[in-house]
């Protein structure tokens, strides 16, 4: 469409020339777009690793903390070798030294971890795999647990807690 002159039909009429112009300004456009959206798939499909979700696990090393759920999670993912650790910054070193593929764990752990002793080491990629919620424990009866409640419901209501999360993980919360 952009050859229009080097020995090709050339429109030679006004009304002529302006669909050339018409053609050649959507054949850029056209190019354009597709040109973006390969190289936004290829960008994308890079980022996001080859970790989309527990299948993509498979033939993998994977590391947790002994007894967590995260562990009994993967036990009963088919072809995941797990490796344990007492403490999830031991999974860390093993992780950095090629040891094994992949950690598993709570996201905040692992959040906390790739903002901060793993930035620019580690990335965080796929998806939460399971949900967990986190809770405090008081006695029964405890005057603590209507004031830490109404805190949290404050601090979740003005906004600091996602300041907060920011600030620790690097992100809004999960």
């Amino acid at each position: 469409m952009t050859t229009v002159g080097y020995g090709d039909k050339t429109p030679k009429s006004a009304p002529g020339q302006a669909v050339a112009i018409v053609l050649i300004f959507f054949g850029y456009l056209t190019f354009a777009w597709f040109t973006a959206t390969v190289a936004s798939a290829l960008t994308v499909s890079q980022l996001e690793g080859a970790v989309r979700g527990p299948e993509d696990l498979s033939g993998k090393r994977v590391a947790t903390v002994t007894g967590s759920t995260t562990e009994r999670f993967l036990r009963h993912l088919p072809g995941v070798r797990v490796a344990t650790y007492p403490l999830i910054e031991g999974a860390y070193p093993a992780l950095l030294a090629g040891e094994v593929d992949a950690v598993l764990y709570d996201y905040p752990s692992l959040a906390y971890y790739a903002q901060n002793a793993g930035r620019g080491k580690v990335r965080l990629v796929g998806p939460i795999f399971q949900h967990e919620a986190y809770g405090i424990a008081f006695p029964e009866g405890s005057p603590l647990r209507e004031r830490v409640n109404r805190a949290l419901l404050e601090i979740r209501e003005e906004g600091l807690y996602d300041r907060i999360y920011a600030k620790w993980f690097g992100a809004t919360g999960p």
